[in-house]
């Protein structure tokens, strides 16, 4: 056998890493099956806990998605009322028609902004609420699950191994 003694990173990656692996391996199955946890019930429960939060982020582009609309939305209505408005100091015989057109763009950015835009962003925020609500019950749950093994883990665990190894 080689000499190690002046390679201590060489004999790790041939001989220590594969052990600790091995005895870490093998003392959290050994703790995973004296805590008696059901894995899949608590593999199941995280799965659902990540369909959720993958909505949950899902809900939230979609409220952004609407407050940047409502934002483009009156920044385009600015400039259309800015437009209107020198258009009607310009062109006089025309003054009615740019008037209307001003009503009708209020009228319809106030349709936009408060009515369609707030209500979808309201029921999002509502939908993503609710989720929210889900993911902390099935986070609750996940950890009630696996309480049995998370109480026989302690500080001493890394000492252990490293002095097994």
């Amino acid at each position: 056998m080689e000499n190690f003694d002046y390679e201590p990173l060489k004999l790790y990656d041939i001989k220590f890493k594969q052990d600790f692996n091995a005895n870490c391996r093998e003392y959290f199955e050994k703790e995973l099956e004296n805590s008696k946890i059901d894995r899949e019930a608590n593999q199941k429960t995280c799965s659902e806990y990540y369909k959720l939060e993958n909505s949950y982020d899902s809900v939230n582009k979609g409220i952004k998605k609407y407050k940047t609309l409502k934002i483009l939305t009156i920044i385009i209505y600015v400039i259309a009322f800015i437009s209107l408005i020198y258009c009607i100091s310009y062109f006089e015989n025309l003054k009615a028609l740019f008037v209307a057109l001003i009503i009708v763009f209020t009228a319809l950015l106030i349709y936009l902004v408060f009515f369609l835009f707030n209500k979808k962003i309201k029921n999002q925020k509502n939908v993503a609420t609710t989720i929210s609500k889900q993911m902390g019950e099935l986070k609750r749950i996940a950890f009630s699950q696996v309480e049995p093994l998370l109480k026989g883990l302690n500080y001493d665990i890394p000492k252990y191994l490293i002095e097994k190894t």
